[in-house]
């Protein structure tokens, strides 16, 4: 904003103050990128990839949140990648804890040959698994995976938010569908 006075030119560098629902967006990325990084820490003792991964989510989703504070008002392409990054780990959490693919991608939970030709796996997805697994489960959720879930939903729903109208309802539509299609899984026993 550019204003005169007294034959002087003065820019405003005022900022849009930050709404509600990009404050929620701001925050609940921000808790769900410190969530990751303590699971990073608690997994360090697995290998190598699982507390990477964990400690990439952190970073992405602390610099998520900064952005989404700093921005104003938010780009709304910038908004979409960070809600479909967010739907994307909650259905990869659901996939690993509900199907029994936990014990198949940890170091510590598989069986492998030296060129890792022979996995034991359990679970509707091993399509029948290897003789002897039976005894092999889904990994329980614990409060950490719980409650990081519980902050990206919320994420989502104050990413949705942020979104232009013209988007709103077809994202909300999108998700509406992928929560739909997990209710089925869950009640078919695909997951869970």
């Amino acid at each position: 904003m550019v204003l005169l006075s007294a034959g002087r030119i003065a820019v405003a560098t005022t900022r849009p103050p930050v709404t509600s629902w990009g404050a929620t967006a701001a925050v609940t990325c921000v808790a769900a990128g410190a969530l990751h990084a303590i699971a990073a820490v608690d997994l360090l003792g697995t290998g190598l990839w699982q507390p990477s991964f964990f400690l990439a989510c952190a970073l992405v989703q602390l610099a998520a949140g900064g952005w989404l504070y700093l921005a104003r008002p938010p780009v709304p392409r910038v908004v979409g990648i960070l809600l479909v990054g967010t739907v994307g780990l909650v259905v990869l959490y659901l996939t690993v804890h509900g199907t029994g693919l936990h014990d198949v991608i940890s170091e510590h939970g598989a069986d492998a040959d030296h060129n890792g030709h022979t996995v034991r796996s359990a679970g509707p997805v091993s399509m029948g698994g290897l003789p002897g697994v039976d005894d092999v489960t889904p990994e329980a959720p614990g409060w950490l995976g719980t409650s990081t879930v519980a902050v990206e939903l919320l994420a989502i729903t104050a990413l949705t938010a942020l979104l232009p109208v013209q988007w709103r309802s077809r994202t909300a539509d999108a998700l509406l569908l992928l929560g739909t299609l997990g209710v089925v899984l869950w009640s078919t026993g695909l997951l869970f």
